[in-house]
């Protein structure tokens, strides 16, 4: 059977004159085909521009995020390094600290841990912040513990008689002696200081009075209580400042001197205790001079 041709009649715009075109059947059903193959290429082209393009975006986007991330890395870097400086020099103080004070030689507090910081270098960024954590936590506690020995040690030698109690000489010493009045050895629990008439007299150390008035021997007399079983006795004054319960600092006046009670002129009976028994006052004022 013969294959009849396409025939296309075409009218002039003007004239209106009839155009006849005659295509064989095999060329229109190529440049069908071609058609076809040409628009299914095209889409095919325009959807891997579509992808390229996207992926181009994605890579610049990705690009963009490494570059931040790397920024963020130096940063990191950085601030540790910072931290590790810091750390190292606290250690430096801490041990320094723990020496001065005696507590080198110490079992160490839970979590507390001496020595130089040495961070493994294989240490991820993560473990590294966490082992940099554990390690100020572990610092943390030795100041505490510093801290905590410091403040003992400051309210112990706040309470720690170490002031002459008056400006004068010492006229009488601490142990046996003959007694002035009968001439008969006997016990004196503290040191004579002999002044001048009305000079003031001071606390010692910070304490509480715990008494204030007349007592058999003493005459005027003042004792203060310093905590860890430590006391001051302050006798044969000419007048009293202070009541019972009254907190007292060193250096604070509590009276002046007098010539009350059993002496022979006027001067400070002064008395250092530890537990009710008397101590020699005069070696807690050489061992603040040494």
């Amino acid at each position: 059977m013969r294959k009849k041709n396409l025939t296309f009649v075409v009218v002039g715009p003007t004239n209106g004159k009839i155009y006849k075109f005659k295509i064989p059947h095999s060329i229109a059903l190529a440049g069908g085909i071609f058609s076809i193959l040409f628009l299914v290429a095209s889409f095919f082209a325009s959807l891997h521009y579509s992808f390229l393009n996207y992926r181009t975006r994605d890579y610049d986007r990705l690009q963009a995020e490494n570059g931040r991330l790397h920024s963020e890395n130096r940063q990191f870097k950085t601030i540790t390094g910072q931290l590790e400086g810091k750390l190292v020099s606290l250690e430096v103080i801490s041990q320094r600290l723990k020496k001065m004070s005696g507590m080198d030689g110490q079992p160490p507090v839970a979590a507390g841990v001496g020595g130089p910081l040495n961070l493994p270098a294989f240490l991820r960024p993560t473990d590294r912040l966490d082992y940099l954590g554990d390690r100020v936590n572990d610092l943390a506690a030795e100041f505490r513990q510093l801290n905590d020995f410091y403040q003992r040690q400051n309210t112990l030698i706040a309470a720690t008689p170490s002031i002459m109690p008056v400006r004068g000489y010492t006229s009488g010493g601490f142990g046996f002696r003959l007694d002035p009045f009968n001439r008969t050895k006997d016990f004196h629990p503290g040191i004579d200081i002999s002044a001048a008439y009305g000079n003031k007299i001071v606390a010692t150390a910070d304490g509480v009075v715990t008494f204030a008035g007349p007592r058999f021997g003493y005459g005027k007399t003042v004792i203060i209580d310093h905590r860890f079983g430590m006391s001051t006795l302050f006798g044969h004054m000419s007048r009293v400042v202070v009541r019972p319960g009254q907190r007292i600092k060193r250096g604070d006046i509590i009276g002046y001197v007098g010539n009350s009670g059993r002496s022979t002129g006027p001067h400070l009976h002064y008395e250092v205790r530890l537990n009710d028994r008397p101590l020699n006052p005069m070696k807690f004022l050489q061992s603040k001079k040494a």
